[in-house]
């Protein structure tokens, strides 16, 4: 049986075009709420933990310019071309057909006009031949507009139109069937369609998979959409594209282990507020990670203990054995190594980066090595701030589990801490031992800009002391 996928956010790209203001046709206001929280969904590391530098939003500010079409066709093939893993293209905004074209779409721009849609929109055929071209191993289409479903009937009629070969999913998503109008409601934060997508995304699916698949999430919307008496969606999935899942299940946070809330110097940057309620920039303070066993959900807790009991038990009587079998010193250390009962060690692994990258720290079963630290640019809410960006690998050195690892990245000058970040993979398998995997994390700087930064690997069932931190990494020039 075939499992959700989840695409590795590093290597993929999203371009997310939206209008809701135009000169000829009616507004559609809700259309920048999608969005703005789209962007967010998918940057929240929580969920998918693309790097903000990976999605590129052309809101209608952006595209009121003459050469909107353009601006918007370069967008799409730049994704197209960079994408390694998975390219999502979202357009929503009023959808527009051409008389002579019986299954043509043409996405409309600021400028556009009824009346002259195949010389002034954004033709929907010109989108897919761009995507065609990408080496993404998957594609994924949203289109929140008006007669979406056309793109379906087009699909299944034109051979010529089908994914290449070597493509391992596609999946296209529309909002209505191929003669109906796509809704957004007055009151409403979002359209009808994207607002039923972002409540099962951002909320997740109680008693849900970990990985929320098109073929979980696409049922649900379509039903809910049905009963309300909107439209109703359609999709169409090629090989594996109903298993491509695009945010993990937020309901199932509750299972896990919760860090421990910090001590602020001021509130922490939320993904979910508007800059003029965080304000530009916000720091926190780096602070020894304390024991996370009481911050476990009961149930957790509970069989930890039990689990704990037996460990120690099993370990006592190793003890014994060794301590009285003569010369058992290098026994007990092959002992300590394999980190149960009360061999348990707190004790930090700190390395100085110094010389040349790759600068790495290794122990407890992980090797951690940054191969490049840059100052970066990003858009955040339709501004550019400052960044830095960290390439590095992670790699598992014997048997242990990515998904309890995250990384901590803070300002080594002046102990601001910039963000934590949970290991970012694709699927639910680990890497094989000593296969590398790497990470590309983008955080926001702080003023003054950091020069240095210090990174912290922290296990959550670690005991408490004990990570791997890499000091002392210089951060390199603007790119």
């Amino acid at each position: 049986m075939t499992r959700a996928v989840q695409p590795d956010p590093a290597l993929s790209r999203v371009v997310l075009i939206g209008v809701a203001r135009y000169e000829h046709l009616g507004e559609l206001p809700t259309v920048d709420a999608n969005l703005r929280d789209l962007r967010r969904v998918f940057t929240d590391p929580m969920l998918w933990g693309l790097p903000p530098a990976n999605c590129t939003v052309l809101d209608s500010v952006a595209l009121n310019r003459p050469d909107a079409r353009a601006a918007a066709l370069r967008a799409v093939k730049r994704a197209a071309l960079e994408a390694e893993d998975t390219l999502v293209v979202y357009y929503a905004g009023h959808g527009l057909t051409v008389p002579d074209d019986e299954h043509g779409l043409y996405l409309a721009l600021p400028g556009s006009a009824e009346e002259d849609a195949d010389t002034d929109s954004l033709p929907y055929d010109v989108i897919r031949r761009l995507m065609r071209e990408t080496q993404a191993k998957c594609t994924f289409v949203i289109l929140d507009c008006c007669y979406s479903g056309r793109v379906l009937a087009r699909s299944m009629g034109a051979t010529a139109t089908v994914p290449r070969l070597t493509i391992e999913g596609a999946c296209v998503l529309t909002a209505t069937p191929p003669t109906r109008q796509a809704l957004a409601p007055l009151g409403r934060r979002h359209t009808a369609f994207t607002g039923e997508l972002l409540d099962l995304w951002d909320n997740g699916i109680a008693g849900g998979p970990v990985l929320l698949d098109m073929n979980t999430v696409f049922p649900l919307v379509h039903d809910r959409l049905d009963a309300a008496g909107f439209p109703t969606p359609d999709i169409m999935n090629h090989r594996l594209g109903g298993h491509i899942a695009l945010v993990r299940n937020r309901s199932l946070e509750s299972d896990r282990v919760s860090p421990e809330p910090r001590p602020l110097a001021r509130p922490p940057i939320s993904r979910r507020l508007d800059p003029h309620e965080t304000g530009d920039r916000t720091e926190r303070v780096i602070e020894p990670r304390p024991p996370h066993r009481e911050h476990l959900t009961p149930r957790v807790r509970s069989g930890l203990t039990r689990g704990a009991g037996r460990v120690a038990v099993g370990a006592a009587l190793v003890t014994g054995v060794l301590v009285a079998v003569s010369n058992a010193g290098p026994l007990l250390e092959r002992v300590r190594e394999l980190d149960i009962g009360p061999f348990r060690s707190a004790k930090p692994v700190i390395v100085d980066a110094t010389g040349k990258p790759p600068w790495k720290v290794e122990g407890y079963g992980f090797r951690y090595s940054v191969e490049k630290v840059t100052r970066t640019s990003s858009e955040w809410q339709f501004k550019r701030k400052p960044s830095i960006t960290i390439t590095a690998y992670a790699t598992r050195t014997r048997k242990g589990s990515f998904a309890r690892m995250e990384y901590r990245y803070g300002n080594q000058g002046s102990g601001a801490a910039l963000d934590t970040v949970p290991f970012q993979g694709s699927g639910d398998d680990e890497p094989p031992l000593n296969q590398p995997s790497r990470l590309v994390a983008v955080v926001w700087d702080t003023d003054p800009r950091a020069r240095h930064l210090v990174v912290t690997l922290h296990d959550f069932y670690w005991p408490g002391g004990r990570d791997l931190v890499l000091r002392n990494i210089p951060v390199g020039p603007q790119t």
